[in-house]
């Protein structure tokens, strides 16, 4: 099972899930209090992978130690979209910050460390 940590206790919701085209399972996650002005917060994690198991079957295996990929302070995230494969994949996140409206980013994803989006 996959929880989301979030900071001070928080837990925040995962709010969409990924699969890119070398079998890599993306999730988002989501805090938002209960009001429409925020403060939002979200990350983007590597959970695991997906593929053929041993009997021909699917098989799903959840990361012991998600990878934090991307921490967005602001917005409250509630897609993914991936794009390409291999070193050249590409990640987009899609948000709707109630009052605030929403936007479509690209995150940078280097594979070999955490980042976090520009501005």
């Amino acid at each position: 099972m996959f929880t989301a940590s979030g900071e001070s206790g928080r837990h925040p919701a995962v709010s969409a899930l990924e699969i890119d085209g070398g079998g890599r399972i993306w999730a988002a996650s989501a805090y938002a209090p209960d009001r429409d002005r925020g403060p939002f917060h979200s990350a983007v994690w590597e959970i695991g992978r997906c593929g053929a198991g041993a009997d021909g079957g699917g098989e799903v295996t959840l990361s012991e130690s998600p990878r934090r990929v991307a921490h967005l302070d602001g917005v409250k995230t509630e897609s993914l979209a991936m794009e390409g494969s291999g070193s050249e994949t590409q990640l987009f996140v899609g948000t709707d910050d109630e009052g605030f409206g929403g936007l479509i980013r690209r995150l940078s994803l280097d594979t070999s460390t955490t980042v976090a989006p520009g501005g």
